[in-house]
């Protein structure tokens, strides 16, 4: 009877660590699925882009005589650095530029000692230098050649 007793109570200590076992996994597994949710959540809202309705990206020249010219991209959802996107531009519209250190100093003969070219997106002055420029559905940007 005895050994009853004591097999009785091993298996008591060992169901009670089982059932102990069981409450801390749930619980454990309650706490990592709501942070899951939450960080879930929050990656959504950093994560994903909003979708844009224009596709197209506009980057114009204004010479600062009168003159201008305007080229029109698609960009479909995509983004792009600008300094390629100007690389594709002046090889469609068959003109050079030069840069200096990451600015414009001369675009299809304009520039050097005359004036300055100062590039605008989306009507404010980009303070960023052309290889950290991107460009987006949307944009508009204005080089434009001011004395």
């Amino acid at each position: 009877m005895e050994k009853e007793v004591k097999n009785n109570t091993a298996w008591l200590i060992v169901g009670v660590a089982i059932l102990i076992a069981l409450v801390v996994l749930f619980y454990a597994n309650s706490n990592f699925y709501q942070e899951l949710i939450k960080t879930s959540e929050e990656m959504h809202n950093y994560a994903i882009p909003q979708k844009t309705k224009d596709h197209n990206a506009i980057v114009e020249f204004d010479f600062g005589n009168g003159k201008k010219r305007a080229f029109r991209g698609e960009v479909n959802g995509k983004i792009y650095g600008f300094k390629y996107s100007l690389d594709l531009i002046a090889k469609v519209g068959k003109f050079t530029y030069r840069e200096k250190n990451g600015w414009i100093d001369n675009l299809a003969g304009v520039g050097g000692a005359a004036g300055v070219w100062n590039v605008y997106r989306n009507g404010k002055p980009a303070e960023k230098s052309l290889p950290k420029l991107t460009v987006t559905g949307g944009d508009k940007y204005v080089l434009r050649f001011e004395k």
